[in-house]
């Protein structure tokens, strides 16, 4: 819904999205009637479709083209965990019977994000190694051209001299 304005606005309409979405979470949790907490949420539904877009185009902005959908994924499973988090801190407010349908909830999608986290870094480590094994074997050639010109170099003074 506001996905137009994302270009426009870039990070700090993703920082504007997430503090009305604290807020309303809040009033949500304060609220007394359902609906109260139904206006509030579908106002952080509405925020959330847009919000979504914005960070969207800040991984855009921020990473290669072959990291966005890796970043994308990490960036639904993240807003998933938050509202996991928001629906446990509203079933600790709420009836008792409930809280574990929450926690179950919330600890399922924890681990969903900690398995793509993991996920996420192997590429990264693989990577690095390759990097290193780069860098090593330029250096032994490095080191390898440098005695091989101090041997022509040799050579040559002793023909010339």
């Amino acid at each position: 819904l506001l996905a137009p304005l994302v270009d426009r606005h870039g990070v700090l309409f993703v920082v504007l999205h997430i503090a009305s979405m604290s807020v309303l979470i809040m009033v949500a949790g304060t609220c007394d009637s359902f609906l109260e907490i139904a206006a509030c949420w579908s106002c952080i539904d509405l925020l959330f479709g847009g919000g979504f877009g914005a960070c969207t185009a800040v991984v855009r902005q921020s990473w290669r083209e072959s990291q966005w959908p890796l970043r994308q994924g990490l960036v639904g499973a993240g807003s998933r965990v938050g509202s996991m988090a928001a629906f446990v801190v509203l079933g600790s407010l709420s009836e008792r019977g409930w809280q574990p349908v929450h926690l179950h909830r919330f600890a399922s999608s924890f681990l969903l994000l900690a398995l793509g986290v993991w996920l996420s870094m192997a590429p990264r480590v693989k990577e690095r190694q390759r990097m290193m094994l780069v860098a090593a074997t330029d250096k032994a050639k490095e080191r390898d051209c440098s005695a091989a010109d101090r041997e022509v170099a040799e050579v040559t003074e002793t023909r010339l001299g």
